[in-house]
C-alpha cells in the first residue's frame, strides 16, 4: 500500500510545480494514452450528459472539480489558489501561473500518504478566498481533501457530514475504501485541530443551492 501511494511522487515523476518528468511520461505513455483517452470521452460526452459541471462550490471558499481542461471558460472567476491531487495529469501553466499552487500527487482511487495530506488540509483551511481542489474527475481524491478542510473550518461536524453536504452540490462525489480508511483514521485529529483553531465544530451549517453556490446559513447545527 505504501509503495503504491508513492508511485505518483517517484515512479510517475510529478514535480512540485505540477510538471511530469519527460522520462516518466515516455515510460508510461501506453498507459497514459489510454487513461487520457478514456478521461476525454468521460468528460466531453458521458458526464455532461448526466448533467455534471466541471466544478462546483461545495462550501464557502471550497470549490471541487476535475482537471481543468478548458481554461479560462471552465475556471471559477477570481480563484487564485489551486490544489492538485493528480499523479497522471500535468498541471497546466495557464492555470498555475500567478496563483498559489500545491501538488500532492496520488493515484486514482487512492490517497496520498496520511501525514502530508493532513498537513496540506491544515494549510488550505487557513487560506482565505476561494481554493480550487481538483483530482482527475473531481469525485474522490479532491472531495476527500475538501472534506478535511470543511471539518477543520467547522463547516461540517465530520467527514461524512461534509460528504453529504458536497453531494447536494456535486452528486457524483464518492469514496473508495482506501480513502474512507484514511478519513476515518484522521477525523479525530482534524476535529481536535479545529478546536485548537477556535472553530465551533458542527455549529455552522451551509446551504448549497442547486447551481453549486453555497452560503452560510444562520440556523443551528449539522448538515445532512
Amino acid at each position: 500500500r505504501v509503495s503504491r501511494r508513492w508511485l505518483g511522487l517517484w515512479m510517475w515523476g510529478k514535480r512540485d510545480d505540477g510538471s511530469l518528468r519527460p522520462a516518466s511520461v515516455a515510460f508510461f505513455l501506453p498507459y497514459l494514452a489510454v487513461v487520457w483517452a478514456v478521461w476525454l470521452v468521460r468528460h466531453l460526452w458521458w458526464l455532461p450528459r448526466r448533467g455534471e459541471h466541471p466544478y462546483n462550490r461545495v462550501a464557502p471558499g471550497v470549490i471541487v472539480g476535475r482537471w481543468p481542461l478548458r481554461y479560462p471558460s471552465e475556471w471559477p472567476e477570481g480563484c487564485t489558489r489551486v490544489v492538485d491531487l493528480t499523479a497522471e495529469f500535468p498541471a497546466r501553466r495557464a492555470v498555475t501561473r500567478g496563483r498559489t499552487y500545491r501538488c500532492l500527487a496520488s493515484m486514482d482511487c487512492d490517497m496520498p500518504p496520511t501525514a502530508p495530506m493532513v498537513a496540506l488540509a491544515m494549510e488550505v483551511a487557513a487560506w482565505e478566498g476561494d481554493v480550487y481542489v481538483h483530482c482527475a474527475n473531481g469525485h474522490g481524491r479532491s472531495a476527500s481533501l475538501a472534506a478535511m478542510v470543511m471539518v477543520l473550518r467547522g463547516q461540517a461536524p465530520g467527514w461524512r457530514a461534509a460528504f453529504e453536504q458536497m453531494r447536494r452540490a456535486r452528486p457524483l462525489v464518492h469514496l473508495q475504501p482506501p480513502q474512507e480508511a484514511i478519513l476515518d483514521g484522521v477525523e479525530a485529529e482534524l476535529l481536535a485541530a479545529a478546536r485548537l483553531r477556535g472553530v465551533a465544530v458542527g455549529e455552522k451549517r451551509v446551504d448549497v443551492e442547486d447551481d453549486g453556490t453555497a452560503a452560510p446559513s444562520g440556523g443551528g447545527g449539522g448538515g445532512g
